[in-house]
């Protein structure tokens, strides 16, 4: 197994859990973007995309699809050239990424999450009703020296989480996802 198919199958794994919560929303609309005008330094960092929204007695109510527990496996560890990435058991929609390096081209990772979580908001929903994009991503942290990001990766296929892992690697050492 190599690391795309390793993480098809977490992505399989919180997609069907995501499409079985989007049909309890009795056609409630799904993946809303909000921008929570917080202090963020950046747009990117003030998107979020809630998992849906239920009505009920009251009106809409937000819900968010969790997993209860991440997908199964062993460690798991593969060298992309001199970059050696990791993966322990996670959570799709809360994934830490971490990575061990000296330097980081903020802009990438701005430009990567911009793309990825759609801040115009304008990507069509597939015949399942997603709209493949991520739900967040927080700023960078570096707690224990490791630059380290939470994404959740709501409906987005592997390909962005693969995008995340090259980018955030140009020039490190290392690379590890690991669960929350």
């Amino acid at each position: 197994m190599n690391l795309k198919e390793l993480l098809d199958l977490h992505h399989a794994h919180y997609i069907d859990h995501f499409v079985q919560g989007l049909q309890k929303l009795d056609g409630g609309p799904s993946e809303i973007l909000l921008d929570l005008d917080n202090k963020a330094p950046d747009e990117l960092h003030r998107m979020y995309r809630v998992d849906g929204l239920k009505l009920d007695g009251e009106g809409y109510r937000m819900v968010e699809f969790n997993l209860s527990r991440p997908y199964q496996h062993a460690p798991f560890t593969e060298q992309r050239g001199e970059v050696t990435v990791e993966v322990h058991p996670f959570v799709w929609n809360a994934c830490i990424v971490e990575v061990l390096t000296d330097r980081i081209d903020r802009g990438a990772v701005i430009a990567w999450g911009t793309h990825w979580i759609d801040v115009e908001d304008v990507k069509s929903k597939d015949a399942d009703g997603l709209q493949g994009v991520i739900h967040n991503i927080s700023p960078a942290s570096y707690p224990q020296g490791k630059l380290t990001y939470w994404v959740d990766f709501g409906t987005a296929p592997v390909q962005a989480m693969l995008e995340l892992i090259k980018v955030l690697t140009v020039g490190a050492k290392s690379a590890k996802v690991t669960l929350r």
